[in-house]
């Protein structure tokens, strides 16, 4: 593990929706305007028997400093070893601009994104 890394214990991706009702992919959608707005997608693991790690990497993730309101910048990784689905990478893109408005600290972003 890298030097300010987070670490969360859940080895699969949560199944809150089909996977089958995939509300962004092959979708016109639009930027939510809040982390809470947005939802995530998931569609099924075609190696689901396998565990293997997913990564997405994020290297312009930004939120609004809460204290001077300015971007704050950082270089976000996500990794997980999936189980049936997987999140749907269009959806997570989409999540993830959505802190682009959002005044908070990177450190409860970031634990934010780990429990969605």
């Amino acid at each position: 593990m890298h030097k300010g890394c987070v670490t969360f214990e859940r080895v699969t991706a949560p199944r809150n929706a089909p996977p089958t009702d995939a509300k962004h992919l092959g979708k016109t959608s639009t930027l939510p305007a809040s982390p809470e707005e947005a939802e995530l997608d998931y569609v099924p693991n075609p190696r689901a028997g396998t565990r293997y790690l997913i990564r997405f990497a994020a290297p312009e993730f930004t939120s609004l400093c809460p204290i001077t309101g300015q971007p704050d910048f950082a270089h976000l990784v996500i990794d997980y070893v999936p189980g049936e689905t997987i999140v749907e990478s269009k959806s997570l893109k989409l999540f993830l601009s959505s802190f682009r408005n959002h005044g908070a600290f990177h450190e409860d972003c970031t634990v934010g994104i780990g429990q969605r």
